[in-house]
């Protein structure tokens, strides 16, 4: 027979309930340190597409297209740093 809800939530079981929510705090500090990182990169990437899709690439000449893909690559590139 498989022990119920009640059962493990026992005292005895305290360090398994100690456990699971130190894995718990553990993935929440782990998820709070990285999304700050995730959004700034997907607004990046959303600038980029964003003067893609405006034609901003076209419309300079080839040592500005090649400038602003540098900028865009160091400012990706920093968020990880």
């Amino acid at each position: 027979m498989s022990p119920t809800a009640s059962e493990t939530d026992r005292p005895e079981n305290g360090r398994g309930v100690l456990s699971r929510a130190l894995s718990r705090a553990r993935w929440a500090i782990f998820w709070e340190r990285l999304w700050p990182a995730l959004a700034t990169l997907g607004t990046a990437a959303g600038v980029f597409l964003a003067a893609s899709w405006l034609g901003l690439w076209v419309s300079l000449p080839p040592l500005g297209r090649a400038l602003a893909l540098f900028v865009f690559f160091v400012a990706s590139a920093a968020i990880f740093a």
